[in-house]
């Protein structure tokens, strides 16, 4: 997931260090980057993980969901510390 949204420039967004910006100053292109990478995240879990992110609206609250959920799982770290819990990585990744 992660090369995919360094690929379409959505990383930052997804990650959270780029914020939603005020109405005037790009805050159109930041909404599209967002709801783009949501629908990646979306769109990449199943059924069983989709439940943990249903409510969530943006891009960065659906993949801290993540990321909470599977270090809590105990899950393995990568090299940037995300937690992958193997039995979830075939849903999410």
């Amino acid at each position: 997931m992660k090369t995919y949204f360094l690929a379409e420039d959505l990383w930052d967004v997804v990650e959270g260090t780029v914020k939603e910006p005020p109405e005037a100053e790009g805050h159109k292109a930041w909404q599209k980057k967002d709801a783009k990478g949501l629908y990646a995240i979306q769109n990449s879990c199943g059924d069983g993980t989709y439940p943990l992110i249903e409510y969530r609206n943006s891009a960065e609250a659906t993949w801290r969901t993540f990321s909470l959920n599977l270090k809590r799982a105990g899950g393995a770290s990568d090299e940037s510390g995300t937690y992958i819990d193997e039995k979830l990585r075939r849903n999410i990744l």
